[in-house]
């Protein structure tokens, strides 16, 4: 995201390009444990610059983009359980 991005209105479409997911698509699937409850891991990053992707990279292509660019990361921890 642009630095000048400071909120997101809901249901607002996303224009950037989306990397390949577990799911082997570049879209978002969501949570789905057979059972119980599970832990996702959510990686977040500060960047110095705009990376230049194109939709469907994998996470070898942006861990190689943000080489040197990364001013600090954090972790967002969340669970999920299925009813």
């Amino acid at each position: 995201m642009p630095s000048s991005k400071t909120e997101f209105a809901k249901g607002e479409k996303f224009d950037f390009p989306q990397g390949r997911t577990g799911f082997e698509t570049p879209a978002y699937g969501g949570p789905c444990p057979p059972s119980g409850t599970h832990r996702y891991l959510i990686k977040i990053y500060a960047l110095d610059a705009e990376l230049d992707l194109t939709e469907g990279s994998s996470v070898t292509d942006l861990q190689k983009a943000m080489d040197g660019h990364i001013i600090t990361e954090s972790t967002l921890m969340g669970k999920y359980s299925r009813n």
